[in-house]
C-alpha cells in the first residue's frame, strides 16, 4: 500500500475494486443474520390477584 515515498494508488484502487465489494457482502449477510436473529419483545400483562 505504501512506500517509504508515497502510496502506492494502484494497490488501493485494487483493494477497493476487488475487496470492498465482498467485504460490503459479508457485512450486509451479518446484518441480516443479526436481524433475522432478533427475538420480538414480550408483551407483560399484569396478573390480577384474588383475594
Amino acid at each position: 500500500m505504501h512506500h517509504y515515498f508515497g502510496v502506492d494508488y494502484e494497490a488501493v484502487f485494487e483493494t477497493i475494486r476487488v475487496d470492498l465489494p465482498v467485504l460490503r457482502k459479508g457485512i450486509i449477510a451479518m446484518l441480516s443474520e443479526a436481524e433475522n436473529l432478533k427475538t420480538p419483545e414480550k408483551k407483560t400483562t399484569k396478573k390480577r390477584s384474588v383475594k
